[in-house]
């Protein structure tokens, strides 16, 4: 969760790409809400929650013989108990008959720990089978549990062979038993531990089956999903894209393991922001699912959860909110109600309504959602979504600050133990808290925060980030509200060093409407170095001469953007050079996709260096072509004060116009703006920039609107009177100056 300093009136459009986390799709607010892990529910085996808690003991157990057949009835959430005794070393194959309940089987061994679950077929008609090898003689306890609440149906099971192991077998065994495990961990989102153990299973699987056995393809779903979950988006893809593959082919394309491969694939692609192949996988597993289970089955379900997570992150809020009410009322009439699989969906809806800020029906859903993590799932590192949500309702509602801060603190401890101290979720959580401490006065501690925050950002996303440039802001804010002048100015001046660096790399990409919507988002970055001028700091030469390079040079980007001068240059330059510059373009366009979008699952390390590569070459090529062409030289000088004061003539001013919203640093967002005002600089050739705040902009807009009119009648007596006003207001203020040096 991070609270955007940001405009109450606009948002960086940058933003929506900084906030993929490893959990985490942001839907743009004043403080930004947390969505919870991608809700695909991709395993088909899994330590799955009995559904209830009493556990049958072995005295009650009935005891399997070899070829005989038991037939019984069983509801959904019993538990049968069975009893076999093997010496160490013995394989048994047990196969049991779903006949209209889908179960699930779980193996004891003699001192009662649970050693393997088996789970791997999902449909109620088909078989399910144990094959497992005894580690140490004595009684082993099968149970037999329906999975879904009230799910009524019968079963068949026997005892089909038991037999000295093979060492095929006993890898096969481990396997189960490295699956089981794994799944252990990831239930209490320990995905650090689960990955290597379904890693070392899916080896063992390959080698001992083939790379095409369908067993293989379950277990690359499972790799895939603790990916997915863990939020290493591109190591999930090609596990999911294999997954497919071999199970399109070993089982059919409509089997419901290869619907799980297409769930994972295509939220996995939602993720990456490749819309367009996410939503024709999930609408297609939604389709099969439905056509293989019906519409009120838990898998159906789930591809409504993947879908609607999806459309949370394409903040298409209406159908997201409509699959989320669907999918958890079909979870709810499956599974019990604290079931660990409605804690991430009921906690997305719960941020869904705070986005809103429908804090009223936000509340109920995060605070489910949090009593359920703390009871199935202490230790995961999503706990921390409903308390960061929690603490926004809080923070944002109520304005009870101290159970905000109780909250976001609560948060950041189980985010620091789950995903480490440097993990950019525990910098968002921190940025909230400073931002509390900043409402409360204690500029110290917020500042502190900033700062650490800032460093977390600029290591883990790069220092052109869009989150990291809007924690540069922080401390330039931080520094104003202090009234430590000479700070503020410093890191205003870095914040906006970083604002034209990525102009320039918008430039690159993206068509021209997206561009003037990226300049028209940063018109509050502006207010905010002209009120740290006028209102921190009006005699400030460094203030003040930062507020005109600021109105200059994002001026002169929007007249680029507008011109296209590059492609227009473009055609003057000989073929040679226009290879050349047709190669700067796409050098500068992979490093603006690179640093704005930050190195989502790369290394710190290889991204720096990655950059680093871009930038070589692209200071090399425009080098190149610099030495070759005068006017790309031109053209591409960097806008500073001095230049633009050289280009002016002797005995002419230059007077720039600007609008600005006065910025109140100490106040929250939504409140921190006045009303518009215009203020003009003066700058010529040789002495000091000089300024004049003209007034209220709604006043002096009435004046110039009022001439405009005047003029286009012809018949109006007033245009004079009008003329005069407008004078009065905008030009007689500058006129004090007699447009001559200080």
């Amino acid at each position: 969760m991070f609270r955007q300093e940001t405009n109450h009136r606009s948002t960086f459009a940058f933003l929506s790409k900084t906030l993929r986390l490893s959990v985490a799709l942001a839907v743009c607010a004043s403080t930004t809400p947390i969505v919870g892990a991608v809700s695909t529910e991709a395993r088909t085996s899994s330590w799955s929650e009995p559904l209830n808690n009493a556990m049958p003991s072995a005295q009650n157990a009935t005891a399997l013989e070899q070829g005989k057949v038991i037939e019984r009835e069983l509801v959904g959430g019993q538990t049968h108990s069975y009893q076999l005794k093997l010496s160490a070393g013995q394989f048994a194959s047990v196969i049991v008959q779903q006949r209209g309940i889908d179960v699930i089987e779980r193996l004891f061994a003699p001192d009662g720990k649970l050693i393997v679950e088996f789970d791997d077929e999902l449909r109620p008609q088909e078989e399910e089978r144990a094959e497992f090898v005894a580690e140490a003689d004595g009684a082993y306890r099968l149970e037999i549990t329906g999975k879904f609440k009230g799910d009524p149906g019968n079963y068949e099971i026997r005892l089909m062979e038991v037999r000295a192991s093979t060492e095929h077998d006993r890898l096969l065994h481990e396997t189960h038993k490295l699956v089981t495990q794994s799944w252990k961990f990831e239930h209490a989102g320990k995905y650090d531990d689960a990955l290597p153990l379904a890693e070392r299973a899916l080896e063992i699987g390959e080698k001992e089956l083939g790379p095409d056995h369908p067993y293989v393809g379950y277990l690359l779903n499972l790799l895939g999903y603790l990916h997915l979950s863990k939020g290493t988006y591109t190591k999930a893809q090609p596990l999911y894209q294999r997954a497919l593959a071999v199970n399109q082919k070993a089982r059919g394309p409509e089997h419901p393991e290869t619907v799980v491969s297409m769930r994972g694939l295509g939220a996995t692609y939602g993720a990456l922001d490749e819309f367009q192949k996410g939503e024709e996988l999930l609408q297609q597993a939604l389709q099969l699912s439905e056509k293989t289970f019906g519409s009120d089955h838990l898998d159906f379900a789930r591809c409504l959860l993947a879908l609607a997570y999806f459309h949370l992150r394409r903040s298409d809020l209406t159908r997201a909110e409509q699959e989320l009410q669907r999918g958890i009322a079909i979870v709810e009439k499956n599974l019990e109600a604290d079931s660990l699989s409605l804690a991430g969906p009921l906690n997305n809806l719960g941020m869904l309504y705070n986005s809103r800020k429908e804090y009223d029906r936000a509340e109920p859903l995060l605070q489910r959602a949090l009593e359920i993590w703390q009871k199935k799932a202490p230790d995961s590192p999503e706990l921390a979504l409903p308390l960061q949500n929690l603490g926004l309702i809080a923070q944002e509602k109520r304005k009870d600050y101290a159970r905000a801060l109780d909250l976001y603190w609560r948060a950041v401890h189980v985010l620091e133990k789950g995903v480490g101290p440097e993990s950019p979720r525990v910098a968002r959580i921190l940025n909230n808290i400073a931002n509390i401490y900043k409402s409360q006065g204690d500029f110290a501690k917020a500042l502190e925060l900033h700062q650490r925050v800032y460093s977390i950002f600029e290591k883990a996303l790069g220092p052109n980030h869009g989150v990291t440039l809007v924690s540069l802001g922080n401390i330039a804010r931080t520094y104003a509200s202090m009234g430590d002048v000479q700070n503020a100015i410093e890191f205003q001046t870095l914040t906006d060093e970083v604002i034209e660096k990525n102009l320039a790399l918008n430039l690159a990409i993206g068509s021209e409407r997206q561009k003037l919507a990226y300049f028209d988002s940063l018109s509050d970055r502006t207010e905010r170095t002209i009120s740290l001028h006028v209102n921190l700091a009006p005699s400030d030469s460094a203030a003040r001469d930062l507020a005109v390079l600021a109105i200059l040079q994002r001026k002169g980007r929007v007249l680029d953007a507008m011109s296209a001068s590059l492609a227009a240059l473009r055609q003057r330059l000989t073929s040679e050079d226009q290879k050349l510059l047709d190669e700067l373009n796409t050098t500068t366009a992979q490093l603006a996709t690179l640093e704005l979008n930050g190195p989502g699952q790369t290394p710190p390390e290889e991204f720096r260096k990655k950059v680093m590569s871009l930038e070589e070459q692209k200071e090399t090529l425009e080098s190149e072509i610099s030495r070759r062409s005068a006017e790309f030289r031109a053209q591409t000088q960097p806008v500073t004060l001095n230049a633009v004061q050289t280009a002016i003539p002797q005995d002419t001013a230059l007077i720039e116009f600007a609008i600005y919203s006065p910025f109140n640093p100490r106040v929250d967002n939504a409140d921190a703006y006045g009303e518009p005002r215009y203020i003009a600089y003066i700058v010529r050739q040789q002495g000091e920039v000089q300024w004049k705040e003209l007034g209220p902009a709604k006043e002096i807009d009435a004046a110039i609107d009022g001439f405009r009119q005047a003029l286009s009648d012809p018949q109006r007596k007033d245009m004079l009177q009008r003329a005069r006003t407008l004078d009065e207001k905008v030009m007689q203020p500058v006129r004090e100056f007699h447009l001559k040096p200080a």
